[in-house]
């Protein structure tokens, strides 16, 4: 499953709305602590083990290696039966890897929503039978493009299993699953890390003085818009543009008949004949290509929205939507 949302895994997703893979619970209004920790399934706790673990069963699991000694597991309510606990492996660790509980992970989420201005969690959920968790928190200071609004978010994660740091980043991701996951790491301009060796529960100065940081380069977003959308552009200089750009025939011309009839939805209908409209279609050609290599199996892709930002604040000289990008702004200055 492209999402990895296992068998023991669950989410929430505020906001009212509903994830692509319509797992866990929709929530309308915002989530407190507690709410969050039972919705996003965080409400249980990371125990190291040494050379192996018997169950009341007489079931015997270990993760532990010579090169790893210890090994992570949790312990869950078995659903079929309350009386007992289900025991989950995750992996083996080194001697100095120092769990970070998931109830500590959100007294750290809560205090950064505090930090973030009357921010509020978005998102929240575990991965891989509770190996990876994860959170995206809404952020307040939106990015406002003539009617249009792409929101940063903070994302948490961290891992259960000694395969990844505790994380914390500014984003343009919405976090549902391990794609979008994977999508927001990719593409985080700044990312704030630090081990499971250490004491996470003392780095949050740390953390602002990178959130400082990266709260800056949310207005490049915007200016690099802004000027887009005062670039007027009509059928001939935009099949010029993607000509200058490189963009394969094909794929230009669907961006072509995409800018003309205002978009396969009609979700560009509301915006003027300019360079803007012109990268959205050509963003949503290339989307609409994906969407269908995913159907087939070749590829896995984010949303619309993931990837306009990424191809604006960090461009791939593979994408076509990137080359663009790069002459775009040629065009601008």
């Amino acid at each position: 499953m492209a999402h990895e949302l296992g068998k023991h895994d669950t989410m929430a997703s505020g906001n009212n709305i509903t994830p692509w893979h319509k797992i866990g619970t929709v929530v309308q209004g915002l989530m407190d602590a507690e709410q969050a920790t039972i919705l996003g399934g965080w409400d249980f706790e990371v125990m190291l083990g040494e050379s192996q673990i018997v169950t009341p069963d007489g079931v015997a699991f270990s993760g532990a290696t010579s090169n790893h000694p210890y090994f992570t597991y949790t312990t869950i309510p078995d659903a079929d039966d309350p009386n007992k606990k289900l025991y989950i492996p995750f992996a083996g660790v080194g001697n100095r890897y120092v769990p970070f509980q998931p109830n500590d992970a959100m007294d750290l989420l809560m205090r950064l929503v505090q930090e973030s201005d009357h921010g509020f969690i978005e998102t929240i959920g575990t991965l891989k039978n509770k190996r990876v968790m994860f959170s995206t928190i809404h952020i307040p200071q939106h990015i406002k493009i003539v009617g249009e609004e792409t929101i940063p978010f903070l994302l948490f994660t961290s891992t259960n299993d000694g395969t990844g740091r505790i994380t914390v980043a500014l984003v343009l991701v919405r976090v549902v699953c391990m794609n979008t996951l994977n999508a927001a790491l990719k593409t985080a301009k700044r990312v704030y890390q630090f081990k499971h060796t250490e004491n996470a529960k003392f780095r949050l100065e740390d953390i602002k003085d990178a959130l400082g940081i990266q709260y800056n380069y949310v207005h490049e977003f915007e200016a690099i818009a802004e000027k887009a959308m005062n670039e007027s552009l009509n059928d001939k200089t935009f099949q010029q543009a993607l000509e200058e750009a490189g963009i394969p025939v094909k794929l230009g011309q669907s961006a072509l008949d995409i800018f003309r009839n205002g978009g396969r939805n009609n979700n560009l209908s509301g915006l003027d004949m300019n360079l803007w409209r012109g990268y959205q279609a050509l963003v949503e050609a290339r989307d609409y290509k994906e969407y269908k290599n995913a159907g087939k199996g070749t590829k896995s892709i984010a949303t619309i929205e993931e990837n306009r930002a990424e191809s604006l604040l960090w461009p791939n000289a593979n994408d076509p939507v990137s080359a663009f990008m790069a002459h775009m702004q040629k065009v601008l200055n």
